[in-house]
């Protein structure tokens, strides 16, 4: 049987190597990104851990006694307040995230054709790129 013109025969080794990198590539530079937006800034007072756990402290003493729909309310609040502290932890870890996008943006930036100026409008900060080996103007 002949092969039809275009048809696809089985991946080789190198195809599958290379499939599997791009996916890395983009799995590092996607966390990173998400990272940056989860780390942005927010509008109002900074707020750090330990303001969190004397409010998670006081909310716990309370639910002691609460009934009804405070009780229900004081148990979202505890929710809430210790997702607070997961994030703060999750901010901390950032350097992790931030050393696989260095690892993989030079790459990944010239696989898709993306510029230095791009990532800096995208929010990445100029350190991050330059550590990574990339170049402004």
């Amino acid at each position: 049987m002949e092969k039809r013109a275009g048809a696809r025969g089985p991946m080789g080794d190198e195809q599958k190597r290379a499939i599997a990198l791009g996916r890395t590539q983009n799995k590092a530079v996607d966390r990173y990104l998400e990272f940056l937006e989860r780390s942005k800034p927010k509008r109002g007072r900074k707020r750090d851990s330990s303001r969190v756990e004397e409010q998670l402290k006081a909310v716990e003493t309370q639910l002691e006694t609460a009934r009804g729909v405070q009780r229900v309310n004081l148990l979202q609040r505890k929710e809430d307040l210790l997702a607070e502290l997961k994030s703060f932890d999750d901010v901390q870890d950032g350097s992790a995230i931030e050393a696989q996008f260095i690892e993989h943006v030079a790459a990944y930036s010239d696989r898709k054709g993306i510029s230095y100026d791009t990532w800096v409008k995208a929010g990445v900060p100029a350190a991050v790129l330059v550590r990574a080996g990339m170049k402004g103007r």
